[in-house]
Formats: structure tokens, sequence, C-alpha cells
């Protein structure tokens, strides 16, 4: 028996569970940050998708998963520079955003 590989694939379920947390209440905040709120509903529907997200215990899925935390942290970045304005940068990212999303999904079936 392997006790050692099933205790590695729980930790990494664990972590993956609090990255896509996290990336949620980030969310939150970008919510808070869009003053005029132009974004709040693709922002509430993004913080849906991240919560009903599965956690996994592939490595790869764990890596996309952080790939989208870190995207959101970028989009926060564009929303302080445009102070509540509308911007193209943060539709683009958005999209980006539920792509990945999308291709995560994908993988997770595979």
């Amino acid at each position: 028996m392997c006790f050692k590989r099933k205790k590695q694939i729980v930790v990494t379920y664990i972590k993956d569970r609090k990255t896509l947390l996290l990336a949620a209440q980030e969310v939150d905040v970008l919510v808070v940050l869009d003053k005029g709120g132009a974004y709040k509903e693709k922002l509430l529907e993004l913080k849906d998708e991240l919560l009903y997200l599965s956690p996994r215990d592939n490595q790869e899925i764990f890596d996309m998963d952080i790939k989208i935390k870190d995207k959101i942290g970028d989009l926060k970045l564009i929303f302080n520079k445009v102070d509540g304005c509308e911007d193209e940068g943060v539709e683009k990212m958005l999209t980006n955003i539920f792509v990945m999303i999308k291709e995560r999904d994908a993988k997770e079936l595979k």
C-alpha cells in the first residue's frame, strides 16, 4: 500500500480548493472596485463559476486554477487603473478568464 501517494493527493485537493475559494474572494474585491457597476453582473457570474468548480487532485488542473487566480489578480490591477470606468482591457481579461475556466472543464473531463 502506498499511503504517501494518497496523502499527496489529499494535500493537492485541499490546496486546489483553497485556491478556488481565494479566487472567489478576490472577485468580491473586484465587485467593490467596480464603482460604476458596469461589470457587476459578469463578476458575480465569475464568482459563481469559481465556487462551483470541482477541486481536483490532478496537478495539471491545479496549475490551471493557479493561473486563473493570477489572472484575477491582474484584473484587480486593471480595475485600480481605470478607477470604475468601462475599459476594453477589463472586457478582454474577463473573457480570457472565462475561456480559461472552460479549458479547465475540458481537461477535467479527459
